[in-house]
This record gives C-alpha cells, sequence and structure tokens, in this order.
C-alpha cells in the first residue's frame, strides 16, 4: 500500500489538529476554442446593448454593442480567431483587434457569460 497524501498542521485558535490533505482538484475552467454562451441567461436588448441578467448568480451585466457583437459570434461554430475577423469585417477595421477581441471574450467566460 503506498500512501500519496499530505499532512498539514492546521491551527484554530488554542486547537492543533493534523489533517489529511488531497492532492488538489484541478478546478480553473478553461475558455473553449469555440465559445458558446451560457444557457440559462436571461439576456434584453436595450438602446446601446445588452442587458443580461444571470438568475443563479443574482447578477446584471451591461454589454456595449461591440461586446453584444462578441456575444451573438459565441455560437459554439465559430473559433475564436473567427470572432476576431467578424469584429473586424463588422468595424471595416485594417487589421483584427486580438487583444481587445481576447479581453472581451476572457471577460464573458471570467464572468460565465460564454463556456
Amino acid at each position: 500500500m503506498k500512501w500519496e497524501g499530505k499532512f498539514r498542521i492546521i491551527c484554530l485558535k488554542e486547537l492543533r489538529a493534523a489533517a489529511w490533505v488531497p492532492p488538489p482538484v484541478e478546478t480553473e475552467r478553461a475558455m473553449n476554442e469555440f465559445p458558446k454562451i451560457t444557457e440559462g441567461l436571461e439576456i434584453n436588448e436595450v438602446e446601446d446593448g445588452y442587458v443580461i441578467y444571470q438568475s443563479e448568480k443574482d447578477k446584471v451585466h451591461y454589454l456595449n454593442k461591440t461586446a453584444v457583437l462578441v456575444l451573438e459570434a459565441c455560437t459554439g461554430g465559430n473559433s475564436t480567431a473567427e470572432i476576431g475577423d467578424i469584429v473586424k469585417t463588422a468595424y471595416d477595421l485594417p487589421e483584427v483587434p486580438e487583444k481587445e477581441v481576447a479581453d472581451c471574450l476572457k471577460t464573458l467566460f471570467d464572468e460565465e457569460l460564454i463556456k
């Protein structure tokens, strides 16, 4: 039998106890190369963007028109590179705004609006 755990000393006020600490569980999510809008969002169009309500978090998000364009491109069928091309074409830009699109996608992902 091979022991694979670790011991860590935990001090709670006067109490000292040795506790077995299991190996860390990988909890960090990774953004999909083909992002898709998260199901269950309440999306409402307003004059200058979207207001999105996440009921499970009781959180409201406001997206401007550029962020809306990126979100709408997250169909699960467009790659992150293709989403950059969509923004380039929509705004008639000379080159893909890679950093801005990546930042927007990261924010949408971090806020769990896309998966």
